[in-house]
């Protein structure tokens, strides 16, 4: 190579070790599969039945800004419930959506949406749509 030749040059050394490496790269062996290795481990899935979740709805609130979800599955025990709040109208400057889980049984979520302001938290009117998730939650440990 040209450059390899040029004193001084410091991209001759790494264009030199590029060069062995890609040529060490092509003369590598590759190894032949045996027949005596284990198969690939494959994982154990529980069966679809006995996991209920994840389930999902968009339910509106009432003009107490509370909004509840009846499952049409019970799960085992109370869900990991997730919770978005949409609005269809432009918020005012400074103001934002929150939703806080009032209330979660394995048959049933309450949720309440709120409208905070930079000074005030107002209870969400009538209508404000929520995107609910309900996901079966870890198993609780025993003791």
């Amino acid at each position: 190579m040209a450059t390899s030749r040029i004193p001084g040059n410091p991209m001759a050394g790494v264009l030199r070790d590029l060069t062995r490496s890609a040529r060490t790269m092509r003369r590598r062996p590759r190894p032949t599969p045996t027949e005596d290795a284990p198969p690939p481990r494959t994982e154990a899935r529980r069966a679809a039945a006995l996991w209920s979740g994840p389930a999902a709805t968009v339910a509106e609130t009432d003009a107490n800004g509370m909004a509840s979800w009846r499952f049409s599955l019970p799960f085992e025990l109370p869900p990991v419930i997730g919770a978005l709040p949409v609005t269809r109208g432009v918020l005012g400057r400074g103001e934002a959506l929150t939703v806080s889980v009032e209330d979660v049984s394995p048959e049933a979520v309450i949720v309440r949406v709120w409208r905070v302001t930079s000074d005030s938290v107002l209870v969400a009117p009538a209508g404000v749509q929520v995107h609910l998730t309900a996901v079966r939650g870890p198993a609780l440990p025993l003791g």
